[in-house]
């Protein structure tokens, strides 16, 4: 299959392409025109599934011998194929599908981003939040509203990010494609050293508030004391 500034051409010889529903895999039933789909293969040289692992076979293989990829895209008036995204990398947020290289590129229009990663990190509510992680040129200062701001122009108000992350570089692989999911791991780790350190300061906060209010009372009972014994010390009495 031949490969072309991003677009996915006709199909070899002997392979049949088509795009599935990612939550619901039938290839009965494929995505219409348009829509974004999981990319299934069939074909003579697509493999049987994995050795001795009926478990993985059936995550992967669909009736009739389709092979689901896991790359989502879509077939737009041309029948070109449209890489959007990979599966696992789709971020899911208030039942919204959010794909980061969309993200990506509307943010990556913006004055003063070199480069810029988006990711979905976990949430208590147990949504993702979109966190874009962002190399700015030198002397560029960019914050979370500009983006918001820029990106809307773009993308839909439910993709926008949550948080930005500025950093020095993007983890890369040896071909130079930035790998998110180390991407993801790092900015969780951080997050976590954050809220660990949030978490000292608040105890070191109270505790320092207890010996101060411990200190303030102690105080207070030596000047109470030091009143009353001077109330207590007898008038020294006049000489005639």
């Amino acid at each position: 299959m031949s490969v072309a500034r991003g677009l996915w051409v006709c199909p070899s010889p002997s392979t049949d392409i088509l795009l599935v529903d990612p939550e619901d895999p039938d290839p009965s039933r494929p995505v219409p025109r348009g829509e974004v789909g999981e990319i299934a293969v069939r074909g003579p040289q697509v493999f049987a599934g994995y050795l001795n692992n009926p478990e993985e076979t059936a995550q992967v293989m669909l009736e009739g011998g389709w092979l689901r990829t896991g790359d989502l895209a879509r077939i737009d008036t041309d029948d070109f194929y449209v890489m959007t995204d990979r599966r696992k990398e789709l971020i899911i947020s208030g039942g919204f599908n959010i794909y980061p290289t969309e993200v990506e590129a509307a943010v990556r229009s913006m004055p003063g981003v070199e480069d810029v990663a988006v990711v979905g990190l976990p949430e208590q509510s147990g949504n993702e939040s979109v966190v874009a992680a962002i190399v700015a040129q030198a002397g560029a200062n960019i914050t979370l509203e500009e983006v918001r701001a820029w990106a809307e122009k773009h993308i839909a108000h439910y993709a926008l990010p949550r948080q930005i992350a500025i950093v020095q570089e993007l983890p890369r692989s040896q071909i130079g494609k930035v790998m998110r999911r180390v991407l993801r791991e790092e900015l969780l780790n951080a997050r976590e050293s954050a809220g660990q350190a949030a978490t000292k300061a608040q105890e070191a906060a109270g505790q320092a508030a207890v010996r101060a209010q411990d200190t303030a009372s102690k105080a207070q009972e030596a000047a109470a004391q030091a009143a009353a014994k001077a109330q207590e010390k007898p008038l020294p009495k006049r000489r005639r």
